[in-house]
């Protein structure tokens, strides 16, 4: 038995079986492993057999009203949160990684940077969070004054070099838009650790 009789048995499964993409992949993959590892006669062509199609599903999308009592039990941060992901269509991770640099109030945008596939594009920000957002970001502004005073109120950017990170961290640009999960201190400990260790990195390379 070789590569036309495991062709065959794909076919098989996604025509007459009619099994998801996910089965039959975990089929194919399952047969690779037996002719390399156990038979030790791996295949040398590509399996050219009938694909199963990925089952589509329409989303599940919430009514207005069902909305409307989901965001009148939050506040603050969480709200904030909630009506971005609501009305500039970004993704939970997206919006918890946006940074002060990436609103743009001037033309009511919000640039999402290292987006899906590493692609930064630009959504609308919504009328509705435009108040709310200048007063987080007033907010931010005087704890991030604060933490400069006690000696913190750094930031992580990886691939920049210390005068980047100086700079954008003297002006708070850099800093995360919403509030990191980790106490300033710590935070300012890891980024001096993780920029002297990619620049000692970089200069052993040109070495």
């Amino acid at each position: 038995m070789g590569e036309p009789e495991v062709e065959a048995f794909l076919t098989h499964l996604a025509i007459d079986r009619s099994v998801t993409a996910s089965t039959q992949n975990q089929a194919l993959h399952a047969l690779l492993f037996l002719y390399r590892e156990v038979l030790r006669k791996p295949l040398q062509h590509i399996i050219a057999a009938v694909r199963a199609k990925k089952a589509r599903r329409l989303p599940t999308v919430l009514a207005r009203n069902e909305l409307e009592m989901i965001l009148a039990e939050l506040e603050g941060e969480s709200l904030l949160l909630a009506q971005l992901l609501y009305g500039a269509g970004p993704r939970v991770s997206e919006c918890l990684r946006l940074r002060v640099k990436d609103i743009d109030f001037g033309q009511r945008l919000i640039h999402v940077r290292g987006g899906k596939g590493q692609k930064d594009r630009t959504t609308l920000m919504p009328e509705v969070v435009i108040e709310p957002m200048r007063s987080h970001l007033q907010a931010l502004k005087e704890r991030h004054h604060r933490d400069l005073q006690a000696g913190n109120g750094r930031s992580s950017m990886p691939m920049l070099c210390r005068a980047s990170i100086q700079t954008l961290t003297e002006n708070g640009a850099g800093n995360m838009f919403f509030r990191p999960r980790i106490s300033p201190k710590i935070h300012s400990r890891m980024t001096i650790r993780s920029t002297s260790t990619k620049s000692t990195q970089a200069v052993s390379r040109r070495r």
